[in-house]
């Protein structure tokens, strides 16, 4: 019993650092866009919010909380989708992502290659990890369930975007995509927990 307990908190310590950081990020990312005042939607890239501009410390802070709050969701993802092990491996991936996100914040825009590495290695993590949550998402929740809906949309939506519109309006989207991911996941993962602490299997 104990151990049950111990899954379930684990898994919703997991689920609640994955709604905190795609909220925090989301309300910041508004914020550093006020601040800036000369960032546009879909002409400058996300990480130009972290350059040299008054808005820097407001989005590279904003980009760390969020890379940690996603590695503590990403693990609890991972025990949430045991025993599939492919589900484990896409938590973990995503875990991978996050430590590049966490990089995106400490080597901004204006440091170079650095940031071009953290930031491909983050993009990349995070499309590897959704790719391979695809099945085991399916196996879990339905083919016609809101995550596995929801999931695969953020797939083709941003695959959509980086083949037919510029690279920022691109990365913006596919920064939303995997946001709205995050948050519906997160929330899946609390009310199944909530189910089965009412209904034990």
């Amino acid at each position: 019993m104990r151990t049950s307990i111990s899954v379930s908190n684990y898994i919703k310590i997991g689920a609640v650092s994955g709604i905190f950081a795609s909220i925090s990020f989301s309300i910041l990312w508004v914020f550093a866009v006020i601040v800036n005042g000369n960032w546009t939607l879909g002409e400058d890239t996300l990480s130009e919010l972290g350059g040299n501009v008054p808005s820097r410390w407001i989005f590279n802070i904003a980009v760390i909380l969020a890379g940690i709050g996603s590695i503590r969701f990403s693990f609890g993802l991972a025990r949430f989708m045991a025993p599939s092990l492919y589900g484990r491996i896409g938590g973990y991936i995503m875990a991978v992502a996050g430590v590049g996100l966490i990089s995106v914040g400490f080597f901004p825009i204006d440091t170079g290659d650095p940031h071009t590495i953290a930031t491909i290695f983050f993009f990349g993590s995070a499309g590897i990890s959704a790719l391979v949550l695809v099945f085991p998402f399916i196996k879990k929740s339905g083919v016609l369930s809101v995550p596995t809906i929801v999931l695969l949309a953020a797939i083709i939506i941003s695959l959509i975007s980086i083949g037919l519109t510029p690279i920022p309006f691109a990365e913006a989207v596919a920064v939303s995509a995997l946001l709205v991911w995050l948050l519906i996941t997160s929330f899946w993962m609390l009310s199944d927990m909530r189910r089965l602490s009412v209904n034990p299997r």
